[in-house]
């Protein structure tokens, strides 16, 4: 028997009370279904988590894109200053590595910020 159709007149006890059974069963999926989507604070943590995972992650790539970057420039800066026939010059590479890094923060930082108030507002106008 498939959900749609009726029991007959010649069925049986044991028929109809099986039908009985799979009409509850489908019954409580269709509940705990309905439960879980009204549950909006559950929801909303679960998105929460997801999106703070999400900021981490591209804050660990910014960082490792920063760090990339800074050595690249260093060994940038050196071969340039052996090529010129100039110097050593430490201060000026690490000013530069400082104002690398401080500009990847800050970019990052700024991602970050303009990601989650980008999501604030984009909730607040629903």
């Amino acid at each position: 028997m498939n959900r749609n159709s009726h029991p007959g007149p010649s069925a049986t006890p044991a028929e109809l009370r099986a039908q009985v059974e799979e009409l509850r069963e489908e019954l409580g999926h269709t509940m705990e279904a309905l439960a879980a989507k009204a549950d909006v604070k559950s929801r909303a943590q679960q998105r929460a988590v997801l999106v703070r995972e999400q900021m981490h992650d591209r804050a660990v790539h910014a960082r490792g894109r920063a760090h990339d970057t800074a050595s690249h420039m260093k060994g940038r800066r050196a071969r340039t200053s052996r090529a010129h026939g100039g110097g050593h010059r430490p201060a000026l590479l690490m000013k530069d590595k400082r104002v690398l890094i401080a500009l990847a923060v800050l970019a990052a930082a700024g991602t970050v910020f303009a990601v989650g108030r980008n999501r604030y507002c984009h909730r607040r106008h629903r």
